[in-house]
């Protein structure tokens, strides 16, 4: 979930799902979450020794925007470093 202001973002991820899925290789798995953080915390835990673990769509942004222009405060870096403290 990025930026949705006033989308739905689970109708935005299905949009996205469409593409992935014409795309996936029978022998991958998608998952879809919601959430950003418990997405970041997945992907982290899911990583081996050796892999790359790749977080688009923020980058240095400060904010998730939302529905009425609302803010939510954001930083993909901090929430990365919290979610690897806990691993």
């Amino acid at each position: 979930n990025e930026d949705p202001y006033d989308e739905n973002p689970a109708d935005i991820l299905k949009d996205i799902e469409v593409g992935f899925s014409k795309a996936q290789n029978t022998n991958s798995k998608l998952q879809i979450i919601l959430d950003r953080r418990d997405a970041i915390r997945e992907a982290l835990k899911l990583a081996k020794a050796g892999d790359t673990v790749i977080i688009t769509g923020k980058g240095a942004e400060p904010w998730i925007m939302g529905p009425g222009g609302s803010k939510t405060a954001w930083d993909d870096r901090g929430v990365v470093r919290k979610e690897l403290r806990k691993l």
